[in-house]
């Protein structure tokens, strides 16, 4: 298992499904995924989520999707850095322009 400082997104997605209280089952369930791939996740075995999984846990832990995703990027091997940080803010417009579009609010944008 790598160490907690070489795996933030994992460190950062089990200590947000820790402080709701929830088992890998149900955070599974609201995420949209099995409980092995939670486990993965958060053991750093499985490293480069979909964004779907990152909004789907974003809603289940009441996390800023913005700050996942960052957390995200920062994690995955061979990111660079600033071309992550580029990607979370396009992903930011993207979801403002959405929330504007649909008219109502949009999960992790706050």
């Amino acid at each position: 298992m790598p160490p907690d400082d070489q795996n933030p997104l994992g460190s950062f997605l089990r200590d947000a499904r820790e402080r709701c209280g929830m088992s890998l089952s149900e955070a599974a369930e609201l995420i949209g995924c099995t409980k092995s791939h939670v486990w993965d996740l958060e053991r750093g075995y499985s490293r480069n989520p979909t964004i779907v999984t990152l909004a789907g846990a974003a809603c289940a832990y009441d996390v800023d999707l913005g700050d996942l995703a960052t957390v995200a990027a920062a994690s995955a091997p061979g990111t660079n850095y600033r071309m992550a940080a580029k990607n979370v803010v396009d992903l930011r417009k993207r979801l403002r322009a959405a929330k504007t579009n649909l008219g109502g609010s949009v999960s992790g944008d706050r």
